[in-house]
């Protein structure tokens, strides 16, 4: 064989096999890489929500807050609407804080910042019964101010999980 014969048969569109094998391994390393970020990506969304919920049970102006709405939606005292026009009153304070708190919760949500499957499994009952209990006050928010907007995330995240509620486990 001669020498161009060996060349030709060392190559492979122009260049060496030694290249070749050299770009794939580089190539097999960049999905690895890819693969890895993603995977962690998925962790820390998912530890982000655990803590999450973890700080919210701790956050006892939020707890006093739930609770007063809770009260007041459950004894059928809950005209919310009636709290709207004082907001230096706390009433309006817990009304507002209970609802700040579930439209930063759904917007994390929907820009993939929580782990929507992990928030549901952990706080389903309660987000729905939040939003039952402050879903007239949401709507008399909105048209007092003028703002279609407000609250429009957690509105969003509650008629979904409505729709596709939380299944029960089949042991």
């Amino acid at each position: 064989m001669d020498s161009n014969t060996a060349q030709t048969t060392a190559r492979f569109l122009g260049e060496t096999w030694g290249f070749w094998i050299q770009t794939g391994a580089l190539f097999l390393s960049a999905l690895g890489a890819l693969w890895i970020i993603r995977s962690r990506e998925g962790s820390e969304k998912r530890r982000a929500t655990v803590d999450l919920v973890i700080q919210q049970k701790h956050d006892t102006e939020l707890q006093a807050s739930r609770r007063w709405v809770l009260t007041q939606h459950e004894n059928h005292t809950g005209n919310f609407t009636q709290h709207l026009a004082d907001i230096t009153a706390d009433p309006f304070r817990h009304i507002l804080r209970v609802l700040n708190n579930y439209e930063f919760i759904a917007t994390g949500i929907r820009e993939d910042a929580l782990d929507e499957e992990i928030y549901k499994r952990l706080q389903y009952s309660v987000l729905i019964k939040d939003w039952t209990a402050l879903s007239g006050c949401v709507m008399e928010l909105r048209q007092s101010t003028g703002h279609r907007t407000l609250f429009q995330e957690f509105q969003a995240l509650a008629e979904r999980w409505y729709k596709k509620p939380l299944k029960a486990d089949n042991p």
